[in-house]
């Protein structure tokens, strides 16, 4: 068996001419990336690359039912609003908290009276991951802790 190898350069050589050639097609999906927003009743409310609101402000209860539309959740009942109203009062309220799982489930039990929530139950209601779809969805920025969806 003969295996060969093509040297460094002449790959290096190829991707550099692959970007020259496409460089338009890069700019355009680049600026894409950066620039992700939501559009609603004709305004248009812009997000970071990840679909995080730049602004916690430009958040309101019909922007979340954009927002969690994009994200796969098609309903957002009662519950949903409890756990989505208590991020954003811990973030608000609480110098930029941003609770783990283990306390939202805990402020969730209290907050519903219902001792058998969990996190399966939270789960259902968020998916992807009720600590940061749920922040997601809430309007709030992009959580800093190690781990995500």
């Amino acid at each position: 068996m003969i295996v060969t190898s093509v040297p460094l350069f002449y790959t290096l050589d190829i991707f550099f001419l692959f970007i020259i050639i496409n460089k338009d097609f890069i700019t355009i999906l680049l600026r894409d990336i950066k620039n992700m927003a939501y559009e609603f009743n004709g305004q248009t409310i812009e997000a970071n690359p990840n679909g995080y609101l730049d602004n916690i402000d430009d958040w309101n209860e019909d922007v979340a039912k954009v927002i969690a539309e994009a994200e796969g959740v098609s309903e957002l009942t009662e519950r949903h609003f409890s756990v989505i109203n208590y991020l954003r009062d811990e973030y608000i309220n609480n110098a930029g908290n941003q609770p783990n799982m283990r306390n939202i489930v805990k402020a969730m039990k209290k907050a519903l009276n219902d001792s058998k929530l969990d996190s399966k139950s939270l789960y259902e209601l968020f998916p992807k991951s009720p600590d940061k779809q749920g922040s997601k969805i809430a309007g709030l920025p992009e959580s800093k802790r190690k781990g995500g969806y």
